[in-house]
């Protein structure tokens, strides 16, 4: 059996899975299997260890260089997994806004 997946994709386009059963392919055919394996594959990507990790104490950024300092660390730490990249990308905003908030604005 080579026939691919008779179902579409939201773009409109034909799935091009190999079709195993009634013409669909394993995840067109149990929408539950979709579902589990999206599932599963998040919880993989989501960091395990990140509160098992040390907790370091920062003292706070004063000047424009140290608000730099911090985001490039914050890259790297996201880069190496340390850090969650939502919780990067809120420090991120944090840091836009500092020239704002060191004005009173």
């Amino acid at each position: 059996m080579n026939a691919t997946c008779n179902a579409r994709t939201t773009a409109g386009k034909r799935c091009r899975a190999a079709a195993v059963k009634d013409g669909l392919c394993t995840l067109h055919a149990d929408p539950k299997v979709a579902a589990e394996m999206g599932r599963k594959s998040g919880q993989a990507r989501r960091t395990k260890d990140l509160l098992a990790q040390e907790r370091v104490e920062l003292s706070p950024p004063r000047t424009a260089q140290e608000v730099r300092v911090a985001l490039g660390q914050f890259i790297s730490d996201v880069r190496s997994r340390r850090l969650d990249p939502k919780v990067a990308g809120t420090l991120g905003y944090f840091g836009e806004r500092a020239p704002e908030i060191d004005r009173g604005l």
